[in-house]
């Protein structure tokens, strides 16, 4: 793997991995490792429900601040996930937004394309693995 920033975080874990060397990270039946780089912002469904799970109500923010201070983020794209209509706009593009300082983290999302609605900001939880005692600021969504 070619590392894109200084470090990358286990997701289940948070422990931080120095990017150029080598990791063995456990992998228990049930759970991928999967690794994010340090900075990285991502927004994935809460609880899914089996069926129509494109509808899932709820969202998660996960974001992942490096030490001392920076700014990173991501950007996070769906659609009805049924038909083609998001060649006609029907899709929804946040830019994830993501900065911290040793005091604290700020995260944010804005819509930048599409015409579907965001999830209101009260169906967004923050996660934040490695937080480490800073305060967290949410600015979003913008």
């Amino acid at each position: 793997m070619r590392a894109l920033g200084d470090a990358f975080v286990d997701v289940a874990t948070g422990k931080r991995h120095v990017a150029g060397r080598r990791a063995v990270l456990p992998a228990p039946l049930g759970r991928c490792p999967l690794l994010a780089r340090e900075g990285a912002a991502f927004l994935v469904a809460g609880d899914i429900p089996l069926e129509r799970p494109h509808d899932a109500p709820a969202r998660t923010l996960i974001a992942f601040p490096g030490p001392g201070s920076g700014q990173g983020g991501g950007r996070h794209v769906e659609d009805d996930g049924e038909t083609m209509a998001w060649r006609d706009g029907a899709y929804l593009e946040l830019a994830l937004d993501l900065a911290w300082t040793p005091e604290e983290v700020r995260v944010g999302w804005r819509r930048i394309g599409g015409t579907l609605p965001p999830p209101p900001a009260t169906a967004i939880t923050i996660e934040v693995p490695t937080l480490a005692g800073r305060r967290l600021v949410v600015t979003g969504p913008a």
